[in-house]
């Protein structure tokens, strides 16, 4: 059936216009980004506020619960932790995806918290000296494994796929779960434990739980470690946004390890056998804070 020519003429037109569009793509400059997004200080205010609040809250607890004993630095150091874990948290729960983190060195915290409490809850050998020591210590080591536990509950719930994928590659091969992989670290720290651990609780049990939660500290992260390898830190939206948290989690980590390694310093004697000079016991305790 014939059509009019003056619509044939409009097809025509609109084609060619078509056609040149794709040719020649528009030129048109992309609005600038408004300065207010690329203020440093904006793109970094959680993580900002978040080490200002944490420095607050030391000079607090330090003025009123410290008796200005180096043995603070114990505590100092399970706080700065704590405070790692409660900003991964709080990243997880808003991100979607769980992309970069390693649920296998979140496993390895929980059995080191659970552990460590098993020891200081009952007994008292391995406290802080100064008043910290009477419930704070405590409670914070209690509150980072109420972090961990739910940190744990959230990657179950959020994690991708790829994210599992990348955190399967730890021993994930060689076990026919990959999870079961933490025992890789977890039983030759235990059996380490057996043999090497203080008496400070002057408790079999109690001593080598918190041995056993020194040495798995550790090693702990070496899972996260393989995640971040595994990992492109290109990776768009949530994911470059969580890696960036993940990364100061690990950072926290990082100084509450150097932070117990200053208390250990001036104590490791503490932890010999009264009945041996070797003091074997004290170095090898202070050498696992370099991990």
């Amino acid at each position: 059936r014939s059509q009019n020519p003056s619509f044939k003429g409009g097809l025509l037109l609109a084609s060619w216009i078509t056609d040149a569009a794709t040719r020649f793509p528009s030129k048109m400059p992309q609005p600038a980004a408004s300065p207010r997004s690329q203020n440093p200080f904006i793109q970094h205010q959680f993580t900002i506020l978040s080490w200002f609040f944490l420095i607050v809250a030391t000079l607090v607890v330090y003025h009123v619960l410290s008796d200005g004993d180096f043995s603070f630095l114990l505590t100092l150091g399970s706080i700065v932790r704590m405070f790692g874990f409660l900003v991964l948290l709080i990243k997880v729960t808003q991100e979607a995806g769980a992309e970069g983190l390693s649920v296998k060195t979140l496993y390895l915290y929980l059995l080191a918290f659970t552990a460590r409490l098993i020891s200081i809850v009952p007994f008292e050998g391995y406290l802080p000296y100064d008043r910290s020591g009477d419930w704070l210590y405590r409670l914070v080591e209690a509150i980072s494994l109420v972090l961990v536990v739910t940190a744990v509950y959230f990657f179950h719930a959020k994690a991708t796929s790829s994210a599992r994928r990348r955190d399967a590659f730890f021993g994930g091969h060689l076990l026919p779960h990959s999870d079961l992989s933490i025992f890789f670290i977890f039983i030759p720290c235990f059996l380490l434990a057996l043999i090497f651990h203080p008496n400070l609780n002057a408790h079999a049990v109690a001593d080598i739980s918190w041995t056993v939660a020194c040495y798995v500290e550790t090693f702990a992260l070496i899972p996260q470690l393989v995640v971040f390898q595994r990992s492109g830190r290109g990776g768009g939206g949530g994911t470059a946004r969580l890696s960036a948290y993940v990364s100061n989690w690990v950072f926290a980590l990082g100084i509450a390890r150097l932070l117990h390694f200053g208390f250990w310093w001036f104590s490791h004697h503490e932890l010999n056998d009264r009945d041996s000079d070797s003091g074997s016991i004290g170095w090898l305790v202070l050498l696992m804070q370099l991990g």
